[in-house]
């Protein structure tokens, strides 16, 4: 057959978290690793600011005239001081405010009125004064005499406030300040102001390093303090650097080079992040992207004053949208004098680094901020999306919250979130002082329609840190966590791979998935295949993860296109097996250097596992909704391990006759198996149902299972799944949503091999029958308990259901065959299995 046909790989680009899960915000993990303490935001688009529980309970809200612009504290006398916007753009604010407890202003300033466009951030001294953020406004004269080659337009320049609040009157005076304006050079006209050498003046600022497409030159976004040195810490976005200045200055020995403890005036004591901006390095040595929250670590905390920042876009130098959070050490001396012998100022990296384990799931291009806590483990707010999340030093992730408040108020549970950024978060300890004598009862989630018991899961047991610092050989782990099954993998596998063609080349990929410990069926059908559509994490799924640690991935995310116009048909997927050149193990590489299985791996299977027919199946893996995956060899009987074992085959052939398409809109020719949609479900045809499942008694389940199988034939591995939570930890595509499973997982009542039947006896019988089944309960159980009873088929299809008790049930219309009923009650589950004959 003569194909015409161009092909291209579907990429998807996707800015919003959507709501395929059951859950879409409130708290994911909630793990006894965590800081217990009360978490305090203000989402960018409420008036109101909250402060939740590690349970994602509200303890108690704020309401202010103004939304945030952008950032909020609670002060050690219960005081809630924070900025109010009054005008937009770029973290605009205007107003400073303070709240008590109960709302009522204690004191409010309108700084845009009286010093200039206050924005991002505040920092409150020990002395109660505040360090403001506020535009220099500089007119085009001005910029021309600075001797600026890259704009002849006015501009924004940025200065450092300091205000004395006056509680009583309602006012702020201001008491210190500090110009970038004042620190200027340029070498590109020596008939203008601050002619000199870049590089050799590292404590000045280059007002052409940046091309000034805008007003907004350098764009402060975060201010911290230093009582110790007395010195300030700024974040400058636009030039990817902090810089650290001397506030025991003078304002008047503030505007020049000398002056104040170390003598500098208020020229830069310290800079780090990107040493092109003042002309000693290359863009190989810039370290910081367009960063946030750079601050120091406070004293008492671990790696106390080092300094702690947001890297929004880290991934730059990969072409990758990732940010991460870092740490680095300043070589400062114990007075707080910073060491420099010319070129960059070191260090050349940072001493600890926090990557997602698929980078591109973590990601906020803008606001966000991180915090270390007094247990060593470090909050942060991915503002972007407004999510909250704990890691350890070894990066597990200990306890996360999406905020489920935008413009419009608090959401639904589980409708699509949008609108939901969040500048900040921050956590106080239980016995914070501003908390004492507070009232701090629970007043139940924030968001609309969430029911799930609050409740802390443990840690697990793998040694997660060896296992992703293996870069080279196979490391996986399986472990059981509550009711979730972990595995933990670098996607290594340890059986022989390649050779791969093309220049992809395997690498370690560090995986943490998750599901279901005791799965659930349903009546529906979950296909792993992606949604186009989709404006957030429409990757689809992949199917499963192997006992290797390697992931089951059928779909090759090719798709018809049209030769004339290279519009992609996303009606039609190109099989795998067709355009991929995979190893002896039905695997390849993808361009992230990630292995994956799209067909069966038969090397590994014959000659590791030495699979030849004679006896069932090992365990090879478990799908993402946490059924067991076997390849084709098993039971014949499913439900009787002594009558030998047979081979299955899936139920899908090949359509007859040709494709409907033109072959420029759509490909045309025979259904040749080119496509996925190829091949059609013949129901009957085999034993196995349109997932490749059945029930049936494995050597790992004796009872019984739903499971699924791997076969020879089309689709080789299943592509849907029949239970109830396939988690987010197998979903594909940037932005995705965090795992679920330790609240989805909770919920599904318990297996018959879990559960514990001293409470209360269920008989079917007669068993086997030809007619009916009576369903009897031990004495003095209350029957209006039955919350559900299901049949299912051996090929797990549902052949009846009912939400109520019924003491017979006739099955005289039903082929003989082998049965599973399950019988809900309260928060449990018991199934049993049933012949008729």
């Amino acid at each position: 057959m003569n194909l015409n046909f161009n092909l291209k790989l579907f990429y998807f680009l996707f800015f919003f978290i959507n709501s395929y899960a059951q859950q879409t915000v409130g708290v994911f993990t909630n793990t006894t690793d965590s800081f217990e303490g009360y978490t305090l935001f203000g989402p960018q688009d409420s008036r109101e600011t909250y402060l939740i529980n590690n349970c994602g309970e509200k303890v108690h809200s704020w309401t202010s005239t103004y939304l945030p612009g952008l950032s909020s504290y609670l002060l050690q006398d219960g005081t809630l001081l924070r900025t109010g916007r009054i005008t937009g753009m770029g973290g605009g604010s205007g107003i400073v405010e303070m709240l008590d407890w109960d709302s009522n202003v204690i004191w409010s300033h309108s700084v845009s009125a009286t010093h200039g466009r206050q924005h991002h951030d505040i920092e409150l001294l020990p002395n109660g004064n505040i360090l403001l953020i506020v535009w220099d406004e500089r007119t085009q004269a001005e910029v021309i005499q600075a001797g600026s080659s890259t704009t002849q337009l006015s501009i924004n320049s940025e200065q450092i406030i300091e205000i004395q609040p006056d509680i009583v009157n309602g006012t702020a005076t201001v008491v210190w300040q500090w110009k970038a304006w004042d620190h200027l050079i340029q070498e590109t006209d020596n008939t203008l102001d601050d002619f000199g050498i870049v590089a050799a003046h590292p404590e000045k600022i280059d007002i052409n390093f940046l091309n000034h497409n805008s007003s907004d030159w350098l764009h402060i976004n975060g201010i911290d303090y230093n009582a110790e040195f007395d010195q300030i810490i700024i974040s400058v976005h636009n030039f990817s650097e902090f810089w650290i200045i001397d506030h025991s200055t003078t304002t008047a020995q503030a505007t020049s080079n000398i002056g104040g403890t170390y003598g500098k005036g208020g020229n830069l004591l310290y800079r780090w992040g990107n040493p092109q901006a003042y002309d000693q390095g290359t863009i190989t040595d810039q370290k910081l992207f367009l960063q946030h929250h750079t601050h120091w670590i406070e004293d008492g905390l671990t790696d106390a004053g080092k300094i702690l920042m947001f890297n929004n876009q880290a991934g730059t130098p990969n072409n990758q949208n990732y940010s991460t959070v870092n740490e680095m050490s300043p070589p400062v001396d114990a007075n707080g004098f910073y060491s420099y012998n010319g070129g960059a100022y070191g260090p050349t990296d940072f001493d600890w680094t926090y990557q997602a384990t698929n980078p591109t799931d973590f990601f906020s291009n803008i606001i966000s901020g991180a915090q270390r806590l007094p247990n060593g483990n470090t909050l942060v707010c991915e503002g972007v999306g407004g999510r909250f999340f704990e890691v350890d030093t070894n990066g597990t992730t200990v306890w996360e919250y999406i905020n489920p408040v935008n413009g419009t108020g608090p959401m639904t549970q589980g409708d699509l979130i949008s609108g939901n950024n969040v500048f900040r978060c921050f956590r106080y300890s239980t016995d914070y002082a501003g908390l004492s004598g507070q009232t701090l009862t629970p007043q139940g989630y924030i968001e609309i329609g969430s029911s799930f018991t609050c409740d802390t899961t443990s840690p697990t047991n793998c040694d997660v840190t060896t296992i992703f610092a293996n870069e080279i050989t196979n490391a996986v782990c399986f472990d059981i966590v509550d009711h979730v099954r972990k595995c933990f993998t670098n996607n290594i596998p340890a059986h022989q791979y390649g050779p791969f063609a093309g220049a992809n080349t395997i690498g370690g990929q560090d995986f943490e998935y998750s599901m279901c410990l005791y799965p659930e069926l349903t009546t529906s059908v979950t296909e792993i295949i992606e949604d186009p559509s989709s404006q957030g994490c429409g990757g689809g799924f992949i199917f499963g993860v192997s006992d290797q640690g390697v992931n089951y991935s059928p779909f090759a995310r090719l798709y018809w296109v049209n030769p004339n116009t290279q519009q992609e048909n996303l009606n039609w997927h190109i099989e795998a097996d067709f355009t991929l050149n995979m190893d002896l193990n039905g695997g390849h590489v993808n361009n992230v250097s990630r292995y994956h299985y799209h067909n069966i791996p038969n090397d590994y299977f014959n000659n590791d596992l030495n699979i030849d027919g004679t006896s069932h199946s090992p365990l090879l893996g478990y799908a993402a909704d946490g059924f067991p995956i076997y390849y084709k060899h098993l039971y014949s009987n499913p439900n009787d391990p002594t009558v030998g074992v047979s081979s299955f085959n899936s139920s899908f052939q090949l359509k007859m006759g040709n494709r409907p398409g033109d072959g420029i809109t759509a490909p045309n020719g025979t259904y040749d198996g080119n496509y996925v949609e190829d091949y059609q479900y013949i129901d009957a045809l085999s034993e196995l149902d349109e997932c490749g499942g059945r029930f049936g008694v494995t050597p790992e389940y004796p009872d019984g299972t739903y499971y699924y199988v791997l076969t020879d034939n089309w689709p080789y591995i299943p592509r849907c799944f029949k239970g109830e939570y396939a988690d987010n930890s197998f979903r594909i595509g940037p932005n995705c949503p965090s795992s679920t499973a330790a609240t989805d997982c909770s919920t599904i009542v318990l297996s018959v091999e879990d559960f514990n039947t001293s409470e209360v006896v269920i008989n079917l019988y007669p068993n086997p029958t030809n007619n009916y089944f009576n369903i009897k309960l031990s004495n003095g159980f209350d029957q209006t308990r039955i919350s559900g009873i299901r049949i299912f088929s051996a090929n797990a299809k549902m052949i009846y259901s009912s939400n109520i008790y019924e003491a017979r049930i006739q099955v005289d219309s039903f082929s003989k065959g082998i049965y599973f009923i399950q019988i809900n009650y309260d928060d449990n589950q018991i199934t049993k299995k049933m012949i008729i004959n």
